[in-house]
This record gives C-alpha cells, sequence and structure tokens, in this order.
C-alpha cells in the first residue's frame, strides 16, 4: 500500500453544513463564515478551478471546523490546486481526526499503516482505524467496511499485548476540539497567567520548554500520545533520576525505556511537577520529544487555528 491507497479512496466532501442551508445570499455576503468559504471551495472544485478551491478550504480549516480540515488534506494528498506534500496532507487529516471526523481518522489508519506522510506504526494504524469504525456514522458504508477490515487484519498481525493497548488507547480517547478566540474574561490577579504559543498552521505545533527550570527542550504538542516523551541526553542534562523502565510502543516495535522523574516541567507561565517522563528520541528530528496528554490534561487548551497559536490557560 502507499500513496494511491489513500488517493483511490476518493475526495468525500459533505455538503449538509449542519441543519442551516448556504444561500446564494450568503455566498456573497458573509465570506468570513466557515462553511460559506468550504462551500465556495467545492463550487470551484467542480468547476475545475482547484487552486481557487484549495485556497477557500484552506481559509475553512484554519478556522478549526472538521468537515473543512479534510479538503485541504486531499488536495495535498493528490496535488490539485497546491503542489503535493504527504506530509501537509497528513497534518490536516490529523487536526480533523483530533476533533472525531471518521473520514479523517480512517486516513490517517490507512497512512501510518503504509508510511505515507508519517512514519510506519501498526499500532496507531490499528487504533485511528478502530476509532473511524466506532464513530464512523459520517462515513461511507464503503469506508467503513474497508477500515473494519485493515483493522481486523491489523488485530492478527500485532501480538496481544499491543492489541490491548491499542484497545486502551481506543478506550482513552476522546475528541479534541479547535475553536475560534474569544475575549477572555480578565482573570483574578492571583491566578496564573496564561500561556500562548504561536505555530504555523498546517505544521507540528513546537513548545519550548524547560526541564527542571533550567533545561531547554523543544517538544512537538501531541494531543494522542498518553505520556510525555523527551530524549534521554535533554533529561540527564537536567539531572532527572531514573525511577524505574518501560516498554514504549513505536514506529520500530517496542523498546525498552527509562521512566524519569522530572521536578517540573515548564512552558511559558504555566508549570507543572512532579511528572514523570518516558526517554526516548524522537523520530521529528527538530524536536527533542512530544508534550502529551498527561500535562496537556491539566490545563483548558484553545486552538486558534487562523491566528496560528495555542493557549494553555491552568483550569
Amino acid at each position: 500500500m502507499h500513496r494511491l491507497a489513500l488517493m483511490a479512496a476518493g475526495l468525500v466532501i459533505a455538503l449538509t453544513l449542519g441543519s442551516s442551508t448556504v444561500t446564494a445570499q450568503d455566498l456573497q455576503q458573509d465570506r468570513r463564515d466557515s462553511r460559506v468559504q468550504f462551500a465556495l471551495g467545492f463550487m470551484h472544485f467542480r468547476q475545475g478551478h482547484y487552486a481557487e478551491a484549495a485556497k477557500w478550504w484552506q481559509l475553512s480549516a484554519a478556522q478549526g471546523w472538521a468537515p473543512a480540515q479534510y479538503a485541504p488534506a486531499e488536495s495535498f494528498i493528490k496535488g490539485r490546486g497546491v503542489p503535493q506534500d504527504d506530509v501537509a496532507a497528513m497534518s490536516w487529516y490529523r487536526r480533523a481526526a483530533d476533533q472525531g471526523q471518521p473520514s479523517a481518522q480512517y486516513k490517517l489508519g490507512l497512512a501510518y499503516l503504509s508510511g505515507v506522510g508519517v512514519p510506519k506504526d501498526a499500532l496507531m494504524s490499528y487504533v485511528w482505524l478502530g476509532l473511524a469504525v466506532t464513530g464512523g456514522a459520517g462515513m461511507h458504508a464503503d469506508e467503513r467496511e474497508r477500515a473494519a477490515r485493515f483493522r481486523r487484519s491489523l488485530e492478527s498481525m500485532l501480538d496481544p499485548l499491543e492489541v490491548a493497548r491499542g484497545r486502551q488507547m481506543m478506550r482513552d480517547w476522546t475528541p479534541t476540539r479547535e475553536s475560534r478566540p474569544v475575549s477572555p474574561a480578565r482573570p483574578p490577579a492571583s491566578a496564573p497567567a496564561a500561556t500562548v504559543i504561536a505555530f504555523t498552521p498546517g505544521q507540528p505545533i513546537y513548545v519550548d520548554a524547560r526541564v527542571n527550570g533550567r533545561t531547554p527542550a523543544r517538544l512537538v504538542l501531541d494531543t494522542g500520545a498518553d505520556s510525555t516523551v523527551i530524549a534521554p541526553n535533554v533529561l540527564n542534562a537536567a539531572d532527572a533520576s531514573v525511577t524505574g523502565h518501560t516498554t514504549l510502543l513505536g514506529v520500530t516495535g517496542q523498546a525498552t525505556v527509562g521512566v524519569h522523574d522530572v521536578a517540573s516541567l515548564e512552558i511559558g507561565n504555566v508549570k507543572v511537577g512532579p511528572l514523570k517522563v518516558l526517554a526516548h528520541n524522537a523520530a521529528d528530528q527538530a524536536a527533542d520529544g512530544l508534550l502529551g496528554r498527561d500535562f496537556l490534561e491539566r490545563f483548558t487548551v484553545t486552538i486558534d487555528s487562523a491566528g496560528g497559536r495555542v493557549t494553555l490557560a491552568p483550569r
């Protein structure tokens, strides 16, 4: 299986925009609305104006609407209206999948199975395909059946421990909703200030962190990772002590990794600690690891896709 397998699944776009109808008057008067931008993209696509379609879809997707985020992913995977880019496609699929869009979860599962735009990872393929099947009310019946078939095949290939871990990951998974920014109320003087992280839309969200108050680390914000993972050399530089070992399942199989006690992990104005962190080198050579849900769940996380900002606000 390769990139053509993803392309063969086709462009699935629903013009059922909630319970409302986008009229011709809407298209003329409110082009800032994400649903209108999405409909304009579809209109240009039907006319063969692929570059214009891709432009409107990306404007809509940047506002955080999951159905729209699927469309630019299809544009990038097929190179229609934009340069063909598997990595950019997977970034858009991931954002839609994180919000619970089943077709995007299916495509992401296929990508992890074949290594298109992401490293090959049978476990992550199993998880995303499983999520697509269980939440696939909005999927085409044929697509849902294929997702179930691939998932069954993977279940027979993975060892029982991996299958059990995958099922647990599916049970623990919750959608992460993106939203446009609103003007927050002024916090009380005693409340810790929120931290705002800038990022480039369509790219991984990199976070500059400090381990134990002094050692810098560049981490990828990953809402799909259960645990925070940091490179061993960074943890050693921060004098984070090893308290045990565990098995980490990843791209190349499984590895035994150290579990380190980190006194504090700081990002801007927010800090968590103590925190148990796994020691492992990141697949992304531009990063020192992943910032997982064990850190993120302590905060209200708001992703402003249009502005390219993530806000971490203490709960």
